[in-house]
């Protein structure tokens, strides 16, 4: 059973996934289409229908949502962002696999890293496994190099992000430890070689 605050937390993250993809439909979509789209079991995504028609950015005709004027241009600043990170991830995956993490990581990030981001971009380098890092120096991370979407949105959602400062305080044999926002974290060595980072 979810808590107030994990509810909470996915109704928001599906009220951005909606605007984007009506965005991105040219702002009108079927219900049935975003249902496809949404990784989101239908009562979350019909809270979340609610709150944005009640919040004006949304309406309903018939079987179909669109965006109002509000709602656009709410909307485009999602999907601006999404489509920056998904530019991001593409320079060292294919094309589907850029838009998961996109989706996965634009609801995570703040303004902060979402910043560290765009200065990571200009970097030609790919960075080095977090193992390889000089111990309780300061690197950020600039990829996870994994295919496996749950272990992406996994580490997200613990902080392990590219953006991310990071520090690489223990390597062992077996794994690593890490402090990132000043917690500590254990990380499998197999995990930690996925984790690239550069010097700031």
């Amino acid at each position: 059973m979810l808590n107030m605050d994990e509810e909470f937390s996915i109704v928001e993250m599906v009220k951005d996934d909606i605007l984007r993809i009506l965005c991105e439909k040219g702002r009108k979509a079927s219900l049935n289409n975003i249902k496809e789209e949404i990784r989101a079991s239908s009562p979350f995504i019909l809270k979340a229908i609610k709150e944005l028609k009640e919040k004006n950015l949304i309406q309903t005709k018939q079987d179909s949502l669109e965006l109002t004027e509000e709602g656009r241009i709410n909307a485009k600043d999602i999907l601006k962002r999404h489509l920056f990170l998904e530019d991001y991830f593409k320079r060292s995956g294919n094309e589907k696999e850029a838009d998961r993490k996109a989706d996965i990581l634009e609801h995570y990030i703040s303004e902060e890293v979402a910043r560290n981001i765009k200065i990571l971009s200009t970097l030609k380098e790919g960075g080095i496994p977090l193992p390889k890092s000089r111990l309780n120096d300061i690197d950020f991370i600039v990829d996870i190099t994994t295919t496996n979407n749950e272990l992406f949105e996994r580490m997200v959602s613990i902080g392990i992000s590219p953006g991310e400062k990071i520090i690489l305080t223990n390597c062992f044999s077996h794994g690593v430890v890490i402090k990132i926002d000043n917690s500590k974290v254990f990380l499998d060595k197999k995990i930690a070689e996925k984790i690239k980072v550069v010097k700031p």
